[in-house]
């Protein structure tokens, strides 16, 4: 093999495997989730007490959170997978890069499909929620420790662009 065709294709792919970490932190920062934690609404218990809540608006909530984590961990794992089989196209010297362009659409997919349930549980949210209960929510929040042991919650600037709850 010459040099030239050498470098092309290290070239497309290292730029692969930065578009796949870039996509896995995107989707990362945009879903909330922590390694190894299926994104989607987790609303902790403490949150949402002393908002007065009725009864029908935390059956609503729970409904909500509920069938998030469902449909965000289905997705989530469609997502691991896909990288999976990227990554495994990436490891083999012969790059087949109708395979990972193919890969990387089905990323790409996902990833809009988990932003959209986001924006979707946002709005139910705000359908849920008075605006004086979203914005004790949202305080409740920002006093929530973090992982790495500091506070902030989603909406910190050291916790990217995040505004709420997905987990």
């Amino acid at each position: 093999m010459d040099t030239s065709r050498f470098a092309k294709q290290l070239k497309l792919a290292s730029r692969g495997a930065a578009a796949c970490l870039a996509a896995t932190l995107i989707c990362a920062a945009s879903v909330g989730a922590a390694p190894g934690e299926h994104p989607g609404i987790r609303l902790v218990d403490n949150e949402t007490n002393g908002m007065n809540l009725t009864p029908a608006q935390q059956q609503r909530l729970t409904a909500l959170e509920s069938a998030s984590r469902t449909q965000s961990a289905d997705l989530f794992s469609q997502l691991q997978q896909t990288r999976r089989k990227l990554s495994d196209v990436y490891r083999k010297y012969d790059l087949d890069a109708v395979a990972a362009a193919r890969l990387n659409q089905d990323l790409n997919r996902v990833q809009g499909q988990l932003l959209d349930l986001r924006l979707s549980d946002q709005q139910q949210l705000r359908k849920i929620l008075t605006p004086d209960q979203f914005a004790q929510l949202q305080s409740s929040i920002q006093r929530r420790p973090r992982p790495d042991g500091g506070h902030g919650g989603p909406g910190d600037p050291s916790h990217g662009h995040r505004d709420w709850t997905p987990h």
